[in-house]
């Protein structure tokens, strides 16, 4: 007999597609897009991602002997030879749940820390911490277990306690955590938002009912809130965080499948399996050194010469090594290529000339979107490591469609670009010294496409473009946090699961204050109205239809250039095995091992 999540959701979803489908146990787990948010006093909140996690499957973490929590050991030197050296960069943001918003903090944090349910390599979910989540009738009330063989690094236990109380401070507006929209659909939530709120206040929507076990009631009914539970700002804290926050965002404590061993700060991190962690994606290899680069060649040349083992980010000079006919890898190298969520796209800062968010900015975008050959960026380019957007959504997601009305502006004609931007002249002359500034991050992504990208909004709209490159990953990250990127600003957006509120959300709406994700600083009613409609609504199919009425009003303003859909590939020695990208383009690190 089916539980009450898969009861409802067999008599809800009238459309599941087999990505989506799930099995637990024998069971059918049915999921769909479900992402819901609340309109509540700092805006728009997300509150749903996919169904009810499945099972994890067996972990091959070698702390799975462990009896007990117990803190981690430090390696031997023998121990040394079976540490995975990546690619990283500095992290902008600190090492703990409530703050990391940043690619490599964010990458970080979630090898150190592991919440009650989990990201899969494939954008889906599994229960990591938890055992067991079971909703009620009507989806207000999710009754949480905790698995109780788990600790933290220090050796202290993960009980009910490390997330309610974690939650709480981390929701607390005194506490300044930028993550904490993520809880905003826990009953009480808006009442830790108010100026006046205490330091320990609580949320009356935690109710701890055991040592490992606890309860959760939402403002509002939310069917598939397990999902988002995968989010970061749900994962637990140990005790030694608050005698001192700020002493431990810089050696960080966590219950995840590894622990801070070093951190030389504009060098590298080392991380080491954590022997209390037995969940999911445990440690397969001896540890993990981030070294950190500025120069995506500088890392390219030592992977070569032995003294990096996998790199996700690739030299464009280099791109040829993924195509079949192509160059040849040097001795010593692999190549890993395949299809991912990520996308690359153009938005332009708040307040530049002539891009406001008005009729003149709307149609300026407009031009620029069609003057753009996206076809010719990902073939000639690219080398086919992505292919031309056509959407705001990757293919992959549910709520996808090539056919969205006003969708021609994702195209590439010459002479409808002109047109447009003689139109937006005819609202305000663009003057012959005017000129375009065009920012994006020389460490991350490919110069060639940005050159390219440049050449063909010259040659069709017959204006200057000065490229503007930012030299660091760091800087890039940090500057847009500050909102002190200027232009037309290019990066590429790489959400953590195939559902359309990491497209949209994130991008279009004030949600994140703070994180710069939103440059532009678009905010519309409609927009935020459908989404709102879109992430509540009873089937999968009408949540679908709204979600691409969202999308409509979005191509109105054009707030976002969708332009590539881009791969995740990267280079790894012969030296290792098990190399892997998720689909947002990160390695799956645990599962990379030494070859003896």
């Amino acid at each position: 007999m089916m539980g009450k999540a898969q009861g409802l959701l067999a008599r809800s979803v009238t459309r599941v597609l087999p990505r989506f489908l799930r099995r637990s146990s024998g069971k059918s787990l049915a999921s769909f897009v479900c992402l819901s948010f609340v309109v509540a006093s700092v805006g728009l909140l997300p509150a749903c991602g996919t169904g009810k996690p499945s099972a994890p499957p067996s972990s091959t973490s070698s702390s799975s002997s462990a009896a007990s929590p117990n803190p981690s050991a430090s390696p031997s030197s023998s121990e040394d030879s079976g540490i995975i050296r990546a690619y990283g960069t500095a992290p902008v943001d600190p090492l703990t749940p409530g703050k990391a918003q940043d690619n490599a903090s964010g990458r970080l944090v979630d090898l150190v820390f592991a919440g009650l349910v989990a990201w899969d390599s494939n954008g889906d979910t599994h229960y990591a911490a938890a055992s067991d989540i079971e909703p009620n009738d009507d989806f207000t009330q999710f009754q949480v277990t905790v698995r109780s063989d788990l600790g933290f690094s220090d050796g202290t236990e993960v009980t009910a306690q490390s997330f309610i109380k974690a939650w709480d401070y981390v929701a607390n507006i005194r506490h300044k955590q930028p993550n904490a929209p993520y809880l905003a659909l826990i009953k009480g939530y808006g009442d830790l938002r108010r100026k006046d709120v205490t330091e320990n206040a609580h949320m009356d929507g935690l109710t701890q009912t055991g040592e490992y076990s606890f309860t959760i009631e939402l403002s509002q009914p939310c069917l598939n809130f397990m999902s988002l539970l995968a989010n970061r700002a749900f994962d637990p804290l140990p005790e030694a965080f608050y005698a001192n926050p700020s002493k431990f965002e810089a050696n960080p404590i966590g219950n995840g499948p590894y622990r801070i061993s070093s951190y030389q700060p504009g060098k590298s991190i080392t991380l080491l399996p954590n022997l209390n962690y037995k969940g999911a994606g445990g440690a397969a290899n001896d540890g993990l050194r981030f070294v950190f680069y500025s120069d995506p060649a500088k890392a390219y040349d030592d992977l070569v010469k032995g003294r990096l083992d996998v790199t996700e980010v690739v030299p464009s000079a280099r791109l040829g090594f993924f195509t079949s006919s192509g160059k040849s890898l040097p001795a010593g190298l692999k190549a890993t290529n395949s299809s991912g969520n990520s996308l690359m796209m153009l938005t332009t800062s708040k307040g530049y000339p002539h891009f406001a968010l008005n009729q003149e900015g709307a149609l300026r975008r407009k031009a620029l979107s069609r003057a753009i050959n996206r076809s010719d960026l990902a073939k000639e380019t690219m080398k086919n490591l992505g292919l031309p957007a056509t959407d705001f959504l990757n293919p992959a997601v549910s709520a996808y469609t090539d056919s969205l009305n006003g969708s021609e502006v994702l195209t590439h004609n010459a002479q409808a670009a002109k047109d447009l931007w003689e139109q937006a002249n005819s609202l305000s002359p663009w003057k012959p010294g005017d000129s375009l500034d065009l920012t994006y991050d020389a460490q991350a992504e490919d110069p060639a496409f940005y050159r390219s990208l440049a050449e063909s909004l010259k040659k069709v709209l017959k204006i200057k473009v000065r490229l503007r490159p930012v030299s660091t990953t760091y800087e890039f990250g940090l500057k847009m946090k500050q909102g002190k990127l200027r232009g037309l600003i290019g990066f590429t957006w790489r959400p953590s699961g195939l559902v359309a509120w990491n497209y949209l959300m994130p991008l279009y709406t004030n949600q994140l204050a703070g994180s710069g994700l939103n440059a532009s600083g678009y905010q519309e009613g409609d927009f935020s109205t459908m989404l709102s409609k879109a992430l509540v609504a009873a089937t999968a199919s009408s949540s679908i239809s709204l979600y691409q009425s969202a999308e409509e009003i979005l191509l109105q303003q054009l707030p976002g250039i969708p332009l590539v859909y881009k791969n995740s590939f990267g280079l790894s020695s012969t030296t290792v095995s098990g190399f892997a990208l998720n689909s947002n383009g990160l390695p799956r690190y645990p599962s990379i091992r030494r070859i003896q």
